[in-house]
């Protein structure tokens, strides 16, 4: 458990440890006994009043630091392992919690044989009285590490008494502390000479040699052997202690439960997907009602008196009259109206590709903290890349669809563009595809760049270069060939959703004169 406590904020106390359960515990243990587990766990970190509670974040009042603090222990705890590594597990506990924590964690750990590996942090009296055994160690070297109860006679031996009336633990850290060596009064001893003294001293201790026996003893004990491709562990005795990868779930039980979490946490965090689609309503209302009824043919006459372009279009076809050219009028003017109708409809579904594709990075502090959540359990061998993957496309893919088809249909309809269903329909589909694609760069970028601003800045950047050279702002032949054509234009999927959107509404129309 890292000292840094990073969980789904959108869940609560009993979903967290469930979902943690089903993905972690073995594919043969029941559900009911993963939960009945689970239950079990939450009682013993005394978490049992908070189980409905949501773990809490981004303005949302949940969990105290403490509680969870203790909702990770109990996830850590939940497969009984034999070595739990705990970093600093009392920070941010009160005075009275850290005691019942950690004496509840012994209790586990003889009631399962577990090794327990732990930091603290300021442990009072009674917390430092539950461990058996204490390292410590400054500037890279070893001053103790053997029995608890003999390190206070190893510190008086050596010339350091702890006084009567001070906390072992505070007398500990205080003698080999060398953060404030320059405050120490003249005449007093420095910490860097203390801590060579007792280093020494431990090296040629008795108790310096019977844990290198204990070592060398565990070392000639474990055999590692490899059969038939899997890991077992062997002690000399023959006994199998276990297989690597035989303690978790299917690979399909973890993926459907991933892909559950990672549904619900969506539904529940706003700024996911529901804000997103508040704002694509919103500017499919816009577009739909600038661009609309562009129409399809020769109705879009009034543009001429718009602009004011009638008296001369007027005197342009005395002109030709006069010179007996009448014929010669019409086909400008049809290429004229046509080149209107179809600038309108280009500029449209641009604007919509684009901003509908930009506005993802909305979404990126909410994929930076699913980001930090994997990245913990991944480390902690969970689960790998691939079925996170393959689980959050699952979950994804409805709301991203949502997100695609309202604003399309908003900005389809009010814009009349072609009217046959299998036209919006690939209309709909090349907008789901781009968000698809853009979602996961960002996922990519939240991966890569972890910090919140510096990966909303870059996502927003990358976009607009593959925008730029998408080939609607500069034709393809009109680009350098150096960077903007090579590779940015080819690579820019713009550029294709773009290309697929204009032959979907182009191909048919009425008016084709030029």
């Amino acid at each position: 458990m890292t000292q840094e406590q990073v969980l789904t904020w959108t869940l609560t106390v009993k979903e967290t440890v469930y979902y943690s359960a089903e993905m972690q515990l073995p594919k043969s243990m029941p559900k009911s006994e993963k939960k009945e587990r689970a239950d079990k766990i939450l009682s013993d970190m005394g978490l049992q009043d908070s189980v409905n509670t949501r773990i809490g974040g981004w303005g949302v009042k949940g969990l105290s630091g403490g509680q969870k603090r203790r909702v990770s222990i109990c996830l850590e705890l939940l497969t009984h392992p034999k070595l739990l590594l705990l970093d600093e597990p009392t920070s941010g506990l009160d005075s009275a919690a850290p005691f019942y924590v950690m004496d509840r964690i012994v209790k586990l750990t003889r009631q399962y044989g577990i090794t327990v590996l732990a930091t603290i942090h300021q442990p009072s009296s009674q917390v430092f009285g539950l461990f058996n055994n204490l390292c410590l160690l400054s500037l890279g070297k070893t001053i103790y590490f053997g029995p608890t109860f003999r390190a206070t006679r190893f510190f008086a031996v050596n010339g350091f008494p702890c006084p009567d009336e001070q906390s072992p633990a505070d007398h500990y850290l205080m003698t080999i502390n060398t953060d404030f060596d320059d405050d120490i009064p003249t005449g007093s001893i420095h910490a860097e000479q203390v801590i060579n003294v007792l280093a020494e001293s431990y090296k040629s201790s008795e108790i310096y040699m019977q844990v290198e026996g204990e070592i060398a003893a565990i070392s000639q004990q474990i055999n590692k052997t490899v059969i038939n491709g899997s890991c077992y562990f062997f002690f000399k005795k023959g006994d199998l202690v276990g297989k690597k990868g035989s303690l978790q779930a299917s690979f399909i039980t973890q993926c459907l439960v991933l892909a559950e979490r990672s549904l619900k946490n969506m539904y529940r965090d706003v700024g996911y997907y529901w804000l997103r689609l508040g704002i694509y309503i919103a500017l499919g209302i816009a577009v739909g009602t600038i661009f609309y009824d562009l129409g399809s043919g020769f109705s879009s006459l009034n543009m001429l008196k718009t602009y004011g372009l009638w008296p001369l279009l007027v005197q342009f076809m005395i002109d030709k009259l006069v010179a007996f050219q009448l014929l010669t009028v019409i086909p400008i003017i049809m290429c004229f109206l046509w080149f209107k109708m179809a600038h309108a409809r280009i500029s449209m579904l641009m604007f919509i590709l684009a901003f509908l594709t930009i506005l993802a990075i909305g979404g990126f502090p909410s994929f930076v903290e699913e980001i930090k959540v994997f990245q913990g359990e991944r480390l902690n061998g969970h689960y790998g890349v691939g079925l996170y993957v393959i689980s959050h496309t699952m979950s994804s893919t409805p709301y991203l669809l949502i997100i695609s088809l309202v604003p399309g249909v908003l900005c389809y309809s009010l814009a009349g563009l072609q009217r046959e269903w299998d036209r919006f329909i690939y209309f709909a589909l090349i907008l789901f595809a781009s968000m698809l694609i853009v979602e996961s760069l960002m996922m990519v970028m939240a991966t890569v760049i972890p910090n919140l601003l510096m990966g909303i800045i870059t996502g927003a950047g990358i976009q607009g270069l593959m925008i730029l050279s998408a080939g609607f702002f500069r034709l393809p032949n009109d680009l350098s060939q150096v960077f903007w054509k090579y590779p940015t234009y080819y690579i820019s999927f713009h550029k294709y959703a773009v290309q697929g959107m204009y032959k979907n509404e182009f191909e048919g129309l009425m008016s084709r004169p030029c």
